[in-house]
């Protein structure tokens, strides 16, 4: 199997990201219950952010990087 190239893995991810950018305005709109809406939406909203960000970048590298600012100097995770 051969390596996608950037482009192929953009739209990829562009289509992922616009399919389920509908699904979550289906679910926004139309579904009144106490689970799908609350709980599955949230779960899928970090999806539909994570296919936008690869679809904008779809490489590692420096892309992006958080900053601790506001995080106590003895935080371990910060700038690791």
């Amino acid at each position: 199997m051969e390596k996608a190239t950037n482009n192929q893995l953009r739209l990829r991810y562009t289509l992922a990201f616009l399919a389920l950018f509908a699904l979550e305005a289906f679910i926004a709109l139309r579904v009144r219950d106490r689970f799908v809406r609350p709980y599955l939406g949230d779960v899928m909203v970090v999806w539909v952010v994570y296919c936008f960000v690869r679809a904008v970048r779809p490489r590692g590298g420096s892309g992006c990087r958080f900053t601790c600012s506001g995080l106590p100097p003895w935080w371990n995770g910060c700038n690791s």
